[in-house]
């Protein structure tokens, strides 16, 4: 992986609209920032979030049609914290790439800390070290992919920290740690497909993308299974999805055709059903859940 990479994507999550829970990320540091995409919280809103942090919390769910928290497909795996503050209790999973959202639910009354390491397509391969595609929509004990016992540790001495800088802290010393270790070479062939296809936003035709890297496509499929978890032409419309979100996000779009034009597709119904698959609703309500205009398929006329 290479530097230049973690600012070519940076994949957009549907969190931090519910008034009791927060959201916070953080960027990683320089040495870490070709894996690793950003640390993320989830918690209380009570609970000490750390300082220097993006926070973004939006208004009471108290309507059906009020904005929901969602796990969108990011082409990206995690190392995920959890911590059930009632029990005492708490877990270290590996969340491998998903293909499909699904709304987050909350308790108040069975409050849960939840810290993640996010990391960028490819990036979690020279820690894993195992083919990602055998974790594509599966949560999996970090115990089961490392020894028992350095997981249950890094974990408690994670979740101990009160501070998201103090669990980034303890986080990247044990990444770090684990590179020097293992000392990964970086995989150019990787780096440059990946490169075409964020700048093209997921739009590349998989032929023109392995022709323009000389590599086979069955090579190229390997490549990509064993590193990202899931075929060229998968992952790509992840990474076109998520290049719709940024954009809808940044409230750049007048309405859904010129959405849908922009990001390669022939027509608007396409594009619905195809944003449907990723976001488990339709564009217009992503628009509306990340506070844009309500008549975003109505652009003016003239």
């Amino acid at each position: 992986m290479t530097l230049n990479l973690h600012t070519l994507f940076r994949p957009v999550q549907g969190n931090g609209r519910i008034a009791f829970q927060r959201y916070v990320e953080l960027p990683p540091s320089l040495a870490l920032r070709p894996y690793v995409s950003c640390y993320w919280a989830s918690e209380p809103a009570l609970a000490e979030a750390g300082s220097n942090a993006t926070i973004r919390a939006g208004n009471a769910d108290t309507a059906e049609t009020a904005p929901k928290d969602r796990v969108l497909p990011d082409g990206c795996a995690d190392v995920l914290f959890e911590c059930d503050t009632a029990e005492g209790c708490g877990s270290v999973r590996f969340c491998g790439i998903l293909e499909r959202p699904f709304p987050i639910s909350y308790d108040e009354a069975k409050p849960v800390r939840k810290f993640g390491i996010r990391f960028l397509p490819g990036g979690a391969y020279p820690f894993i070290r195992d083919h990602l595609s055998g974790f594509t929509n599966r949560h999996v004990a970090l115990g089961c992919i490392w020894r028992p016992a350095a997981a249950a540790e890094w974990g408690e001495r994670v979740m101990r920290e009160p501070s998201l800088a103090g669990k980034v802290r303890v986080a990247e010393q044990y990444l770090l740690a684990l590179l020097h270790r293992t000392s990964p070479a970086p995989d150019a062939a990787l780096s440059n497909l990946l490169h075409r296809m964020f700048t093209s936003k997921g739009t590349i035709a998989i032929v023109q993308l392995a022709e323009a890297e000389v590599i086979g496509v069955r090579r190229m499929n390997r490549l990509f299974e064993r590193h990202i978890g899931l075929s060229p032409k998968k992952f790509a419309g992840i990474v076109r999805f998520q290049s719709m979100l940024r954009t809808i996000e940044a409230r750049s779009a007048a309405d859904g055709l010129s959405l849908a034009f922009d990001h390669g597709f022939f027509d608007q119904s396409h594009m619905i059903r195809d944003f449907q698959r990723y976001y488990g609703a339709s564009p217009l309500t992503a628009v509306q859940e990340f506070g844009g205009v309500s008549d975003f398929y109505n652009p003016p006329s003239g």
